[in-house]
């Protein structure tokens, strides 16, 4: 499964994963990074320093790193168009990737 590493955020954001809540606070650093949290988005923990969020098709993961939290894209769907539009894929099931 392919994990690209989108953003990280504060440690102290860890008590609200821990608590399973999906707060405005973490919906709003979402949003600030182009990534949309739906009311529906739950949080389901993997272990004591991993969680999961699902949130529709979408699911992110978050793991605690060295005094932060890295997010991280649990798959690619080549139907979720941001990330079809930051791999260039054009076709479902035909990748094509732009080299700068």
């Amino acid at each position: 499964m392919l994990e690209p590493y989108l953003f990280s955020l504060q440690l102290e954001l860890k008590q609200e994963l821990q608590q399973k809540q999906v707060s405005e606070k973490l919906r709003e650093i979402f949003n600030q990074h182009k990534y949309t949290l739906s009311e529906q988005a739950e949080i389901q923990p993997i272990n004591s320093k991993e969680w999961k969020i699902l949130d529709g098709k979408r699911e992110y993961v978050i793991k605690e790193g060295n005094e932060q939290l890295n997010i991280y894209k649990q798959y690619i769907d080549p139907n979720d168009s941001e990330i079809a539009k930051r791999l260039n894929i054009t076709q479902p099931g035909k990748y094509a990737l732009r080299v700068r």
